[in-house]
């Protein structure tokens, strides 16, 4: 039997046993307040971000009392795909215990698994009216999970006590972070804007590399892409990540074409990673950063022009496609993309 299948049939067991036996079991509660428990994965600064968002809901809301979990993100070598090993077992635990919280954290990819099982309350007899119509949805058709931040979804459990209460927060959670990431990617893309103000880019004017390239990654809500002096070697930038065992997995390249005599810039993404959901993501994100970072013509409608004329699409989450060696002019710009086995490139040079 292969792992996938028998991780969900030990999914199917857990939550087959969850549901027989949950209506038999009591949580403990105050007779005055609300209590919420809310679990979640991450690193210490998303610790520290819910506990301060939560202590500031809990001081507007003072019959409301939240308990919260956060799992830490388990070694590269076992991360699988959506599933965040060490945190989901301990859901699974909570489940099979008959207890599991109110409020967690699932990666957009795991949560039709836990819809499957009948494990995630429908928030939407709770939800606000102006949010559900916002949604232009069928009638009947039910919300299980709400975005929160990339890929994260915020979901409940079909068994909390006080589902009004329970959907309230999540709600709060979800729009708060929403809001906050919004607010953060808006102030980048106003400094990217700035720093790409007299048109040039980061083959024109290389200084301004960091400027460009970190505002227009957060304006894609997505640090984890940025560059410093740290990953300069030589013309080379090297962008690692822990679930790559911090290994680079994509190479930024500022240098002089020996055959134009001007500046070129290239994105090399290393194929090993290219099907961890996280690092693809990151080297699609990377894809469209370079393309808007050639020039201050180049806007977002024209970045996916130029992705979708090279293959990858508007999104440029069709990586492979890099291999078909294909080439696009913008302006005095030339974009060519090519690949191997081994690696996916796509270079940018200045026409003279």
């Amino acid at each position: 039997m292969s792992k996938k299948r028998l991780s969900i049939l030990i999914l199917v067991i857990i939550f087959s046993l969850f549901i027989s036996g949950c209506f038999g079991k009591k949580k403990e509660t105050s007779s005055t307040d609300t209590n919420i428990r809310v679990y979640a994965f991450g690193n210490r600064s998303e610790e520290i971000y819910l506990e301060n968002t939560l202590n500031d809901y809990m001081d507007n809301y003072p019959e409301i009392q939240t308990n919260l979990r956060v799992a830490p993100l388990p070694p590269p070598t076992q991360l699988t795909g959506d599933f965040v090993s060490g945190y989901e077992n301990l859901l699974l635990g909570e489940f099979a215990a008959q207890d599991p919280p109110d409020v967690f954290y699932l990666n957009k990819g795991r949560v039709a698994a836990y819809i499957e099982n009948k494990a995630l309350l429908n928030l939407r007899p709770y939800l606000p009216t102006e949010y559900i119509n916002s949604l232009q949805l069928d009638p009947d058709e039910p919300i299980y999970a709400l975005p929160y931040f990339q890929e994260i979804q915020l979901v409940a459990a079909f068994s909390c006590e006080n589902p009004q209460e329970t959907v309230d927060l999540l709600f709060d959670l979800a729009n708060h972070r929403i809001a906050l990431e919004t607010k953060l990617a808006t102030e980048a893309a106003n400094k990217a804007a700035l720093a790409l103000k007299d048109g040039a880019g980061i083959l024109d004017n290389p200084e301004s590399l960091y400027d460009i390239w970190n505002n227009l990654a957060l304006s894609y809500q997505n640090k984890e892409i940025s560059i410093d002096d740290d990953a300069k070697q030589d013309d080379v930038y090297l962008i690692s990540h822990e679930q790559a065992q911090r290994y680079p997995y994509m190479m930024l390249k500022l240098a002089e074409s020996l055959e134009h005599g001007e500046n070129y810039v290239s994105l090399t993404l290393n194929q090993q990673y290219i099907d961890n959901p996280t690092l693809r993501r990151n080297m699609a994100t990377a894809l469209k950063v370079l393309v808007r970072s050639i020039h201050a013509d180049i806007n977002e409608s024209q970045a996916e022009d130029i992705l979708i004329q090279l293959g990858v699409g508007s999104d440029g989450a069709d990586l492979e496609k890099l291999k078909d060696n294909k080439l696009v002019k913008f302006g005095n710009y030339e974009f060519t993309s090519t690949g191997d086995l081994v690696s996916l490139t796509l270079s940018v040079t200045k026409l003279p």
